[in-house]
């Protein structure tokens, strides 16, 4: 952590911290890993993918972001994003387990396996990634930035129980803060208007 005369971290871009940076970089990698993984393997087996789909229809249907003229509420996905990256970062609370990595596990699998899923079903790879890059191009951003708030929290909070870090806590609660409400949550916003409007669009297009 860079530090001035009086030992208190300068309040510097988040990204330009050596240790955010490291977990970005690594949240990333394994982010992309796990998605060509996750394809593969639902290519394999394909009623894995199946049931991930199932799962996943499962997820939109309890996060109620869906109005009852069947079109996506640009409210309702932005508050239910919100939510989800807020309760990623929280996890890094708890020191040592670093819990965001299963959430990390879990959007990057869905994203795999929804696009062997549609591969299995004779459905071209071309139409899922026009649904879901419109949007995922803020959306997923977003989620690799919360999972690496998260991580880098948790990591922060295990080195300062262990006496491996002596860099202040108000300044990293306050920067995590910065980057959620600045970043994290604008592309969100994005996302959701994109998500709601212009992917069925382009969805209608390609039927």
């Amino acid at each position: 952590m860079a530090e001035n005369n009086s030992g208190r971290m300068r309040w510097v871009p988040f990204y330009r911290d050596e240790g955010f940076r490291r977990w970005l970089w690594m949240t990333s990698a394994a982010f992309l890993v796990l998605i060509v993984g996750a394809f593969v393997v639902g290519l394999l087996f394909p009623a894995l993918a199946e049931s991930m789909a199932d799962q996943f229809r499962q997820l939109v249907s309890d996060a109620d972001i869906v109005r009852v003229d069947g079109h996506i509420s640009v409210l309702g996905l932005f508050r239910h994003n919100v939510q989800a990256m807020l309760i990623t970062i929280l996890y890094g609370l708890i020191p040592a387990l670093h819990l965001p990595v299963l959430l990390l596990g879990l959007n990057a699998i869905l994203l795999g396996a929804m696009g062997a899923y549609y591969v299995n079903n004779g459905i071209s790879l071309l139409v899922y990634l026009a649904g879901i890059l419109p949007h995922g191009i803020f959306e997923i951003p977003a989620i690799v930035l919360a999972l690496a708030c998260g991580l880098y929290l948790c990591s922060y909070l295990t080195g300062r129980i262990l006496h491996r870090e002596d860099t202040p806590q108000q300044p990293v609660f306050m920067r995590i803060l910065r980057v959620f409400v600045l970043v994290i949550t604008p592309l969100l916003a994005a996302a959701a208007v994109l998500e709601a409007y212009a992917t069925p669009a382009i969805l209608n297009v390609l039927r």
